[in-house]
């Protein structure tokens, strides 16, 4: 592994994110949330924030995003979320259970406020696909925690970095995994006079884009 995860605490950013997901009367699986990101994702005070989500699950994540860097932006603000919802071949994680975290997805979305809801952008179907329809330079910070092999990673990172505007963040979830890490670390290898590495904490690396 190229980098040395920091280890910060889990039960705080936990909890947090728990209960500003009470207030959306979220339900379903929480497991990482935004709220894990306040010591390094800095965008309060911008008027307008662009967001793409490479793994949505059942919303938890993009959710606590907008409570935290979105709600005051007086609706300006876009939360994109790409995931096929699907069982395949390759991807074998919650088989049989896609469907239903889609359907769940839709209804925690549904629950929260106008403003919120008016943010939300979903595109069903595969990164590698859904990406292309994106324009460059368009997104303040991108997440990604889709497919964890190593060949899914590297292209899902090399795609999105196009459409990451300069002085962008990218964040790679589950770098504990042995292959998320071989993806990633293969990524930063190859794009390491174009990108920051501001730190791994908890599994996740925040990168800056700076070109």
């Amino acid at each position: 592994m190229l980098l040395q995860n920091k280890s910060v605490s889990y039960n705080d950013f936990h909890e947090k994110g728990c209960g500003a997901l009470k207030e959306f009367e979220y339900t379903g699986k929480v497991y990482r949330t935004a709220y894990f990101w306040t010591d390094v994702v800095k965008l309060n005070g911008q008027k307008e924030i662009k967001y793409l989500e490479i793994g949505a699950f059942q919303g938890a994540n993009a959710l606590t995003f907008w409570k935290l860097y979105c709600e005051n932006t007086s609706g300006k603000s876009e939360i994109h979320l790409v995931d096929p919802w699907i069982s395949y071949n390759d991807y074998n994680e919650y088989a049989n259970e896609q469907s239903s975290n889609y359907k769940n997805l839709l209804s925690n979305i549904s629950r929260a406020p106008e403003a919120c809801i008016s943010s939300f952008y979903i595109h069903r179907g595969f990164s590698y696909d859904k990406l292309l329809n994106f324009n460059n330079d368009y997104f303040d910070i991108i997440y990604i925690d889709g497919n964890h092999k190593p060949e899914y990673v590297i292209e899902d990172a090399v795609l999105s970095f196009r459409k990451l505007k300069r002085h962008g963040y990218m964040i790679f979830d589950d770098y504990g995994w042995e292959e998320v890490h071989v993806g990633v670390d293969a990524f930063l290898t190859a794009y390491k006079d174009k990108v920051k590495i501001l730190g791994c904490q908890n599994c996740q690396v925040f990168l800056q884009k700076l070109m």
